[in-house]
């Protein structure tokens, strides 16, 4: 049997597993099976141990089941911890550790089919009778989820006998552990799923206009204006791919408490309009209601650009060419305002809150095939609030639009509330 492979199966995240098989005819072929990682989730953290705090460890460190389903997602590694290396010797048993100031009893134990860990934490003085046996349940239970898939094929096939009554326990099982977890792991399986794609198409691109440069170049056949172009697409590439490994780094910073703020004393109206410059809106009307004159607050800079180069880019992703796309600032009671709004897909009611979820995206900007990761407007709702402001969205529904609104305080580094300009009329 195949080491487990993590992949996506029909859109959900699953443990692929692969056996040889020998035909009648003397022809060879192979057996595949999945278990998805939701069915784990769901019997790790709900069934098995409601009171300890589970976790899933594949063969690399990565957290695969966690409590806390940020933490799955953004594939937290643990590699470190000592529960975890004493699983992986092959060894199950239970460990005293002094962790964040507490005193905390670990258990382990491993999956030896995959290679992976179990473990089971909890305070010393609540579950140090159980949790050995909480782990070791743990490692049975997911060999044994994994093997049932296997075992199914088997009895469909002809080719093994199984008690009937096991097999039914094992599919109604995972039917309702399918109800269980299912938003945070929908999120996790889009990013793995395009991430690798969203990276490699600027990468693709900047690749291929060097090698045309080079081969024109060898032919006496590069002209000024070639080299105008293909300087203006592999710096557009660039810029994309630059955002894209700023949002992926931000995810991790933030999940990790590890981004801090460099305030300093900044116009931000000028910071708009150079995100506005940059913003790829040249197949669109761009109309700005932007006042003249300056307002200054304390902010990080880099972190508000890349808050409003986001949102200009989301315009210009999800509005049509030639569509109207408005930008409008504003003060209003010691805080700056600033709302991009669009004439694209929308967002279908009730889904707002989802796109400031990690990985999260709308339903119809993936039934559209629009490329996302799903990871911008959450770093910019968070990077808002990390300034004291907020990131909301409004949109009337599918296809009819949407508006994006960031609200910053007004604030010096003296914490002195800057002036206000006039609210503008509701659009």
């Amino acid at each position: 049997m195949s080491e487990g492979v993590i992949t996506a199966v029909e859109g959900i995240p699953s443990v692929i597993i692969a056996t040889p098989v020998d035909f009648e005819d003397g022809t060879r072929g192979a057996l595949i099976g999945s278990v998805t990682l939701r069915t784990l989730t769901a019997a790790l953290t709900e069934t098995l141990a409601p009171a300890a705090r589970v976790g899933l460890i594949d063969d690399l460190g990565q957290t695969l089941v966690h409590p806390d389903p940020t933490r799955v997602a953004a594939l937290i590694n643990v590699s470190d911890r000592p529960e975890v290396i004493a699983a992986w010797s092959g060894e199950s048993g239970t460990i005293d550790i002094e962790r964040d100031g507490a005193s905390i009893l670990a258990a382990y134990a491993p999956v030896s089919s995959l290679g992976w860990a179990v473990t089971a934490v909890a305070d010393a003085d609540v579950a140090y009778a159980n949790a050995d046996a909480i782990a070791r349940r743990g490692a049975i239970l997911i060999a044994v989820a994994v093997l049932v898939v296997l075992v199914g094929g088997w009895l469909l096939g002809g080719r093994m006998n199984r008690s009937r009554a096991a097999t039914l326990h094992a599919q109604q099982a995972e039917a309702e552990a399918r109800e269980r977890a299912e938003a945070a792991l929908q999120s996790r399986d889009e990013f793995i799923s395009i991430a690798s794609h969203e990276l490699r198409n600027p990468v693709a691109a900047i690749s291929g206009f060097g090698q045309l440069m080079q081969r024109r170049l060898e032919r006496g056949a590069l002209t000024e204006a070639d080299i105008r172009d293909y300087a203006d697409s592999v710096a557009s590439s660039g810029a994309h791919l630059s955002r894209l490994v700023e949002d992926l780094l931000s995810v991790s910073r933030l999940e990790g408490r590890r981004l801090d703020l460099r305030l300093d004393e900044v116009d931000v109206i000028s910071l708009l309009h150079r995100a506005i410059a940059e913003a790829p809106l040249a197949d669109h009307v761009l109309v700005t209601r932007v006042p003249d004159e300056p307002l200054t607050a304390a902010i990080d800079a880099d972190r508000v650009h890349q808050i409003l180069s986001n949102l200009l880019e989301n315009a210009a992703k999800y509005a049509p060419d030639g569509s109207e796309v408005l930008v409008e600032a504003w003060g209003s009671e010691g805080s700056l305002k600033i709302r991009v709004t669009d004439n694209g897909i929308g967002v279908p009611e009730a889904e707002t809150a989802r796109l400031f979820q990690p990985f999260g995206r709308a339903s119809n900007a993936r039934e559209a095939n629009i490329p996302g990761l799903g990871l911008g407007l959450y770093v910019s709702h968070r990077l808002a609030e990390a300034h004291g402001g907020m990131l909301v969205a409004q949109s009337r529904g599918n296809g009819c639009g949407s508006a994006f609104t960031l609200t910053l305080p007004l604030m010096h580094m003296d914490d002195t509330p800057a002036s206000t300009l006039a609210t503008p009329a509701t659009p």
